[in-house]
């Protein structure tokens, strides 16, 4: 067993904090400096002994919530700085140093922190063993890894320290963050050199998922140009025969619709599956029913925003200015829009909930809709239901049908231009069923939290996530709604208005709008 003891030194130093990047003793490492605070600590350690405090913060976590933790002492190689709110900088990681205490400063804030260096007696036989098995598994790195530094593997293979070998290979081949605080937290380089090969062979795994997505999309686009160098050559025997050649524009077309879907933000699937349909399309006529049902498909998939999302604006107070300008009385109503979204603003991957509005005509139903979209800032798009009987309506149709198209909800999501806009399911007690399928089943699948993560239009043939869109149906009574529908719907009545309310109306709203008319 080794034997430890500790070097404990405290000291107050400039505190700098980084965001999601992890420095370790002995690596020399590039950060960005964020905001004035940042840059005035870097430019007062480099002016005085070249020394700053660097503590990393993950996610939401702020200063106070990581009081007590590990940081490293660094020295300041460096400083590009292009603003006095911006900049680059270099730093050496120096030790390990536990955060005491933050003091706020005028221009930058300064760390009360405990300098620890552990020193231990080791035989150096568990070391190595654990050094001989890490090794095994870092030569899959330089492998799976383009470009990787000669003379960073040549340092981890030489390294004989256990503290400085577990650090090498911490700040190299460890790349998610939460990995590296692990490791940094460590201040024994045994245990550090314990933790290390169960944390390289996840990484390991994650590596070698993302090498094979790669090697997937780039045997795709290599398939794709060779059909397109082989239709060149076809041309040209068709050219010497002396027959026809297919038109310039044909391939073009083609062209423009890889690069398309290349350059489009677009998950692997869908990527995938538009590439498949382009390779059809190229061997299909010009002018065939089969070309011009493939040209709509992959207009209509990448018309639609797969990855594209609008940013929440969750203030309640922001909520209630808005409802109380576009709605006067109902205050029962507002009061539990409001807690609605408050509960985002608590829990903002809350996915399941789904409001209905059910009231006589006129009462302010699909307005209401259209104030929380304003409130939310988030794009409004309204589904009109009353009539529909066809499943197809929201499933949509095959697109091997005559005049096919995609269901109303995917057609909703295109209209919007964005994958989470609030959608206002109008009427959905006017759905109707015969023969041709039950479309409140269909919208089961739609409204459901644990199904609609991939819900499947018939058109588009691909999954597509709802999860991140809003859904508030409106009804003029619930009798005719179907059961399973309403358990997934929270019901918030809206009663027909008092004579006082009816006046108050008049005058801030009815009056004003036909003045302008």
């Amino acid at each position: 067993m080794p034997l430890y003891s500790e070097k404990i030194k405290a000291r107050v130093l400039p505190l700098v904090t980084a965001i999601d990047t992890v420095v370790f003793p002995t690596i020399p490492t590039n950060m960005e400096l964020n905001g004035p605070q940042a840059v005035a600590a870097a430019m007062a350690a480099k002016q005085s002994d070249s020394h700053i405090f660097v503590i990393t913060l993950l996610g939401d976590n702020t200063i106070a919530n990581v009081i007590g933790t590990v940081g490293v002492v660094c020295k300041v190689k460096s400083i590009a700085s292009s603003s006095p709110e911006s900049g680059i900088l270099t730093v050496e990681g120096i030790c390990r140093a536990d955060l005491i205490d933050v003091k706020k400063g005028k221009d930058f804030d300064t760390a009360s922190i405990a300098c620890k260096i552990l020193r231990f007696d080791d035989d150096g036989v568990r070391s190595e063993l654990l050094r001989r098995d890490i090794l095994k598994l870092f030569e899959s790195y330089p492998k799976m890894i383009p470009h990787f530094s000669k003379e960073l593997e040549s340092a981890i293979r030489t390294t004989k320290s256990p503290a400085m070998f577990s650090d090498l290979i911490a700040g190299s081949v460890i790349f998610r963050p939460e990995n590296k605080l692990t490791l940094l937290n460590e201040y024994d380089p045994i245990r550090r050199l314990e933790l290390l090969p169960l944390l390289m062979e996840s990484e390991l795994v994650l590596l070698d998922e993302e090498a094979k997505i790669h090697q997937r999309t780039r045997a795709i686009i290599e398939d794709h140009q060779r059909d397109y160098y082989l239709r060149e050559q076809l041309k040209v025997i068709k050219s010497e025969l002396g027959e026809e050649p297919d038109g310039e524009e044909y391939d073009e077309e083609i062209a423009e619709y890889i690069q398309r879907i290349t350059e489009a933000q677009l998950p692997d699937e869908v990527r995938e599956k538009l590439l498949k349909e382009t390779n059809k399309l190229s061997k299909q006529p010009y002018s065939s029913h089969e070309s011009a049902v493939i040209r709509g498909y992959i207009d209509t998939c990448l018309e639609l925003p797969w990855m594209k999302l609008t940013e929440d604006n969750l203030s309640v107070s922001n909520a209630r200015k808005i409802l109380d300008a576009d709605h006067d009385g109902i205050d029962d109503v507002k009061e539990r829009i409001l807690e609605f979204i408050a509960v985002k603003n608590l829990t903002p991957n809350i996915k399941n909930q789904i409001l209905c509005l059910v009231g006589a005509p006129g009462v302010g139903k699909t307005s209401i809709g259209a104030s929380i979209a304003r409130a939310l800032k988030r794009k409004y798009v309204r589904v009109a239901l009353g009539g529909v009987r066809d499943e197809s309506d929201i499933r949509g149709h095959r697109k091997t049908y005559v005049g096919s198209m995609p269901g109303r909800i995917i057609a909703a999501i295109k209209q919007a231009g964005v994958a989470n806009p609030l959608i206002l399911l109008d009427e959905i007690d006017k759905l109707t069923r015969d023969a041709h399928g039950d479309p409140s089943s269909a919208l089961l699948e739609v409204l459901d939290p644990d199904q609609n993560k991939a819900f499947r239009d018939h058109f588009i043939e691909l999954p597509f996530d709802l999860s991140d869109c809003i859904f508030i149906a409106t009804a003029n009574s619930l009798d005719r709604v179907s059961r399973p529908l309403l358990d997934r719907m929270e019901i918030i009545e809206l009663h027909t208005y008092t004579k006082s309310e009816k006046m108050s109306i008049a005058k801030n709203h009815l009056i004003s709008k036909q003045l302008k008319r």
